[in-house]
């Protein structure tokens, strides 16, 4: 067993150094394999590899079907959601990650945005010059209006990969927030650790 758990572990971590996901033709294997590694022998460690590989890689096309569609670059939407941690803020821009409740679409936007899945997931938010007095505290409900941009990041052999962290994260798309009479803060503040985490840096 302790062999099949690694060889699976193995073929996830193999899937996340790929450029690429495995062609779609593949990730139907993992039912046909799944009965060889249950059963032991020789083929079992192949077998969880392979398991491991495509296990990955469905997780993996499941975040990219996630994303915000390439025809919906540069949308504009109304989004409702709860503030999940305040990357950072000062006077020039506010950043954080908007946890997605409800999207509504204006009609110019609409039949660009009715495909995106927004459906468990977080945006990247930058909010340029927030009011002192309306600044985002983790944990808080604001509606905003956004325009709305795929997440991205360089690809430098041997760097950072941001849309690659973007994607474990689920965060689907980046956006910032558009002047008008939103951002509005809505009912329903929670207590979460990344509240509690601020909050301690506040009273420093």
């Amino acid at each position: 067993v302790a062999a099949r758990t690694l060889a699976f572990t193995l073929g996830a971590l193999f899937t996340h150094q790929l450029m690429e996901l495995p062609d779609a033709l593949y990730l139907g294997l993992a039912p046909m394999l799944l009965p060889i590694a249950l059963r032991g022998g020789r083929c079992a460690i192949g077998a969880a590899f392979l398991i491991g590989i495509t296990w990955t890689a469905l997780h993996g096309q499941m975040a990219l079907d996630r994303r915000l569609p390439v025809l919906a670059q540069g949308s504009e939407a109304v989004v409702d959601g709860r503030i999940i941690e305040v990357v950072s803020t000062d006077a020039a821009r506010a950043q954080f990650t908007l946890r997605v409740e409800h999207v509504t679409a204006p009609p110019a936007s609409e039949q660009r945005l009715a495909s995106w899945r927004w459906q468990q997931c977080n945006i990247s938010v930058s909010w340029y010059r927030p009011e002192q007095s309306r600044r985002p505290l983790a944990g808080e409900r604001w509606r905003v209006a956004l325009k709305l941009r795929q997440p991205r990041g360089l690809r430098n052999i041997g760097g950072f990969d941001s849309e690659h962290q973007a994607m474990r994260s689920k965060r689907c798309a980046s956006a910032y927030v558009r002047a008008g009479n939103l951002p509005m803060q809505l009912p329903g503040t929670q207590w979460s650790l990344h509240r509690w985490r601020e909050d301690i840096g506040h009273s420093i």
